[in-house]
């Protein structure tokens, strides 16, 4: 049985001590879908923008200034710590806390665009999202960086593994 700490504050952390691991497995896949559905229909705009300036990369007319513009609005936003603090929270709200718990376990074992990666791939965003927002060149980055991710929390601490997992994939 896994056992959730109260440490972990927060509006979406349930009491999920005594539930069988598979039920609670299966609480979080379910919680997980809710949330990705909210974030995806939330961050449409930007990944409608960032496929518009993708879509137009061999269009040499006077867009081209427009769609850079473009690229340029929906790139800072990733940069932006108070993005990523505000979606984490989010996240956790939804989640019974898995972010924090995620640091808690990873500070000083991930860096912090590895807990950036895991908030967007928590968040259900794809993958070209994903290396807009985190500034990387394109979705093989996201690909070969969440293999290493995933690899990272295999090896780490097993009292959440599963639920990471869960929630990553």
């Amino acid at each position: 049985m896994i056992q959730i700490s109260s440490a972990n504050p927060g509006p979406g952390n349930r009491d999920l001590q005594g539930i069988a691991s598979g039920s609670l497995l299966d609480a979080l896949e379910e919680e997980k879908r809710r949330s990705v559905m909210n974030f995806r229909s939330r961050w449409a705009l930007v990944a409608g923008l960032r496929q518009e300036y993708l879509d137009a990369l061999d269009d040499s007319d006077g867009r081209d200034r427009i769609y850079k513009a473009v690229m340029a609005l929906t790139s800072s936003v990733g940069r932006s710590d108070k993005c990523f603090r505000h979606l984490e929270r989010e996240i956790d709200a939804c989640l019974g806390g898995i972010m924090a718990q995620l640091r808690a376990d990873f500070s000083g074992h991930l860096s912090e665009s590895k807990f950036r990666l895991a908030i967007c791939l928590i968040a259900g965003f794809d993958a070209s999202l994903t290396a807009s927002l985190l500034g990387w060149r394109d979705a093989q980055t996201v690909y070969r960086e969440k293999h290493r991710l995933l690899q990272k929390i295999r090896l780490g601490p097993p009292a959440f593994r599963r639920r990471y997992l869960t929630a990553l994939k």
